[in-house]
């Protein structure tokens, strides 16, 4: 799959938090409405902490990444989890 635009965006913002370990950026795509886009930071040593207008940020930008994905306005909502470890993921419904 060709980088698009917003996934560059993203990555570009990970850049600025200046993370001790990159965020891996997994798509999976229309065919899987429930995960589109996953951004999965791991379980690093020491624990990642976003704050509340990084975490923000980083759900603007990745519901903005899955709407490219599945070519419309789509109804996305960005979902996240700290129990083992910080993940994101944008899902839809059609």
């Amino acid at each position: 799959m060709a980088k698009t635009s917003s996934r560059a965006e993203l990555e570009a913002y990970f850049k600025t938090l200046n993370l001790k370990a990159m965020p891996g950026i997994h798509v999976n795509g229309k065919e899987h409405p429930t995960a589109l886009v996953v951004v999965d930071f791991g379980t690093p040593i020491e624990s990642v902490r976003l704050t509340s207008e990084q975490g923000q940020e980083l759900a603007s930008k990745l519901r903005k990444f899955a709407r490219e994905l599945v070519n419309k306005d789509a109804n996305v909502r960005v979902s996240s989890d700290n129990y083992s470890g910080l993940i994101y993921w944008a899902s839809y419904s059609h």
